[in-house]
């Protein structure tokens, strides 16, 4: 979340990656368990006010702003995409939980945010593709989330990694009491409101 890390995104805005990196030759540790331990735990969420620049403090940047599991090699390079526009509080909050929560996961991530700019209707969808095309273009990932702003992972059973088929993170949510609510959201790109 540096401010080398800020990266322009023709059109609609600007990228943000934000992670942090170990140095260190991957290619000599084992993988991580398929399994990552304790990933059964409960997740404890945390809804501080937290600003951009306390979260550069808190998780600081290296260079390629990826985050590498210690002590072992993760199977897949996540890339975790958020659409974003003028909501810094929620912004703070999510990644102040996704990237511990991540990490927790022994997961190798970046996170992009596709910010658009300001004025205008919200276009997620325009963000959701100017923030894939960046993340394809700065890597070689294994596994690709798209990743609302104002969605928290509270169980840490939710494993963030690619199947054969694309899944939905979110089946239950608070809004809706957390009851399953079917929804077309992979194939008609619909989306619970």
């Amino acid at each position: 979340m540096s401010k080398e890390a800020m990266k322009s995104v023709p059109v609609t805005g600007r990228l943000t990656s934000a992670t942090a990196e170990r140095p260190l030759d991957v290619a000599l540790l084992s993988t991580c368990p398929g399994t990552p331990p304790n990933i059964g735990e409960p997740v404890k969420l945390n809804f501080t006010n937290i600003t951009l620049d306390q979260l550069r403090t808190k998780y600081p940047s290296h260079p390629g702003d990826r985050y590498r599991p210690e002590g072992c090699r993760s199977g897949q390079r996540l890339a975790v995409v958020i659409p974003y526009r003028d909501r810094k509080q929620h912004l703070g909050i999510l990644l102040n939980n996704l990237i511990p929560f991540l990490k927790k996961q022994q997961a190798d991530f970046t996170i992009f945010v596709a910010e658009q700019v300001p004025g205008g209707v919200f276009n997620r969808g325009l963000m959701i593709n100017a923030g894939v095309t960046a993340a394809l273009k700065s890597d070689n990932f294994t596994c690709l989330v798209i990743h609302d702003v104002d969605l928290i992972p509270e169980t840490g059973d939710n494993y963030y990694r690619c199947r054969e088929d694309p899944i939905h993170l979110s089946t239950a949510i608070s809004k809706h009491g957390y009851k399953y609510v079917q929804t077309d959201i992979l194939t008609n790109n619909q989306y619970l409101a």
